[in-house]
């Protein structure tokens, strides 16, 4: 990694920062879209059950939000991981979305279905004979949908986020280039020590971006379905 121009497009093992770089951003987001989808569900299905459901199956769905809550969650993550040599991308996504991203989602929805419950069309769909289920998805779900999907934006921020965190820590993706990934290599291979800035200054200032516009993402549909009444 000298001062040839042709050298400073190379990592320590000759391979082109650039393509790993495009790599590295498009696999973390597919990732963030396989987990969020998982997580959304999860989190849709416990969250309207549980806030549409009385009695001992409410409270049996609403333990097992609450239990996943306190789990240690990240902790987890990392040792199921770290137990699992090959790790492709979709496994990632599945440990993600699975295991850390639905519960306060599933807690969110659920307190939105227990006030919708309440109200006088649910009210009259039970009085019309309606089943539970057709109630939960014709008649709570549509109204609770504009928020789900609020929901997804930050499930999928924060599965692209914990996927940096553990590739960064070398226990991601063992078969795909991700931003976290590259992060690991320069560690490993001391490229700060080197003063090769070509390897983590592009990485790190498209990670940064990518933080920014995440965060923002959830924010900025938060106030688009403001606008149209939702």
């Amino acid at each position: 990694m000298g001062g040839s121009s042709i050298l400073q497009t190379s990592d320590a093992l000759g391979r082109d920062v650039l393509a790993q770089i495009v790599h590295g951003i498009e696999n973390p987001l597919l990732i963030g879209v396989v987990a969020g989808l998982i997580g959304i569900a999860i989190a849709s299905f416990l969250g309207l059950l549980s806030g549409f459901l009385r009695g001992l199956a409410g409270e049996i769905l609403n333990a097992i939000i609450n239990i996943f809550l306190l789990i240690p969650q990240l902790p987890l993550l990392l040792l199921l991981s770290s137990l699992v040599k090959i790790r492709s991308m979709y496994f990632v996504a599945f440990l993600i979305g699975g295991l850390i991203a639905w519960p306060a989602s599933a807690r969110a929805i659920r307190a939105l279905a227990l006030a919708i419950r309440e109200k006088e069309f649910i009210d009259l769909a039970k009085i019309s004979g309606k089943k539970s289920v057709v109630i939960i998805f014709r008649e709570i779900a549509p109204n609770v949908l504009p928020y789900i999907f609020l929901q997804f934006g930050g499930i999928y921020g924060s599965a692209v986020f914990t996927e940096t965190g553990i590739s960064l820590l070398g226990l991601g993706a063992t078969n795909v280039v991700t931003l976290g990934w590259i992060l690991n290599q320069v560690l490993i291979m001391n490229a700060f020590v080197v003063g090769a800035w070509w390897w983590f200054i592009p990485p790190g200032a498209i990670l940064s971006a990518m933080v920014l516009s995440l965060y923002l993402m959830p924010l900025a549909i938060s106030r688009k379905l403001q606008q149209i009444g939702l």
